[in-house]
């Protein structure tokens, strides 16, 4: 009995750990705006897109399009200006957001639809 609990504990903690999700994505858009919304938990943080160290620190919010038929990319990501704070575990400063922030991304419409 105590084998079988120990072992059942084992593997639902790695479940538990992975199905955490502290950020909440809403997306809005216009013909020629993607703009992502970013609802953050409570005592979590959301790292930027654009990081003042890029190749030390926390990895940055990554952004990726699939080729379309109805769009075209129109320059980099842009964010909202995030806090920038010196970070112990690190060793540099990050940048970062908490509790909501949006990013955008410009379009050029392709097509009619």
């Amino acid at each position: 009995m105590k084998s079988t609990f120990l072992f059942g504990f084992i593997f639902l903690i790695p479940s538990i750990i992975i199905s955490q999700n502290p950020v909440k994505w809403s997306v809005d858009y216009t013909t020629q705006l993607i703009t992502f919304i970013a609802e953050i938990e409570k005592d979590w943080h959301l790292y930027a897109v654009k990081v003042p160290y890029p190749n030390e620190g926390p990895l940055p919010t990554l952004f990726e399009f699939k080729e379309s038929d109805n769009f075209k990319k129109k320059g980099r990501t842009s964010q909202e200006k995030p806090n920038i704070k010196y970070d112990k575990s690190f060793g540099i400063n990050v940048a970062y957001y908490e509790e909501r922030t949006k990013f955008y991304q410009k379009i050029k419409p392709l097509s009619d639809s």
